[in-house]
């Protein structure tokens, strides 16, 4: 057997851990802006190893829009057209992430049946600092939830529902200011305990569970450095038009 191939890929994994273990708490590395995606905009411009080393936990998507990204505990899942889960190189490249190095400041409890929109009510409702950026972490068993992703060529989006499944929600929540910078609110993903399904949370009723809550209060944004980017017009029109398609 030829050792060297797995020697550098354990030694890959390990770089990966330790640069994840040595981001800044309390920072959301972004790369590029909501707007240059919705510009089409796909190209990749991130290498995921490097994603890696801003932190432990995100969303994101893949070069040419090749499905949605989960990061979860140090590692990335990439949710296929077909809601299937697979494990993406790390040389493959992101034209949009935010990711943090997670770390619990509060806990939200859920003791009875609620929407995913009445959570985020909820979840506003105690937070006394509704300015600064929010990881969200939900570990639980679900009682139905609607989920979607994207084929890379046709861009056209699928969904399916799931009922009594275990898994967890990843989330991120941005301030109403950052504007063209990003979709504002609540943007979830979720992963099925067993890794096999997962994708863009559309719908979702919860009944039980503890939501960790990472508080956040720097926000750091990598521009693309292609050409390409310098040209597009951006502005606030096409994020105002998504959110009201994510609603």
């Amino acid at each position: 057997m030829n050792v060297l191939p797995i020697m550098a890929l354990l030694f890959s994994m390990l770089l990966a851990s330790c640069a994840a273990s040595t981001a800044p708490r309390d920072t959301l590395y972004q790369v590029s802006v909501s707007d240059a995606v919705l510009a089409s905009k796909y190209k990749g411009e991130v290498t995921l190893d490097e994603l890696l080393r801003h932190g432990n936990f995100g969303l994101g998507a893949f070069d040419r829009l090749d499905g949605e990204m989960t990061v979860l505990d140090g590692k990335i899942y990439q949710a296929r057209p077909d809601g299937t889960i697979e494990r993406p190189l790390l040389t493959e490249t992101t034209p949009w992430a935010a990711i943090t190095r997670f770390r619990t400041d509060s806990q939200f409890s859920i003791d009875h049946r609620m929407t995913i929109q009445e959570l985020q009510t909820r979840v506003d409702a105690g937070l006394d600092n509704l300015n600064i950026f929010y990881a969200l972490r939900l570990r639980t068993r679900i009682p139905i939830i609607t989920i979607r992703s994207v084929d890379a060529q046709t861009k056209e989006q699928k969904s399916w529902t799931h009922e009594d499944i275990k898994g967890t929600l990843v989330g991120l929540r941005f301030p109403s200011y950052v504007g063209s910078m990003n979709l504002t609110g609540y943007h979830w993903h979720f992963i099925s305990a067993d890794r096999e399904v997962g994708g863009h949370v559309v719908a979702a009723e919860l009944d039980r569970g503890a939501v960790d809550i990472d508080h956040i209060r720097t926000w750091e944004v990598v521009l693309p450095e292609s050409d390409d980017f310098g040209t597009l017009e951006l502005g606030t029109e096409r994020i105002k038009h998504l959110e009201t398609l994510e609603k």
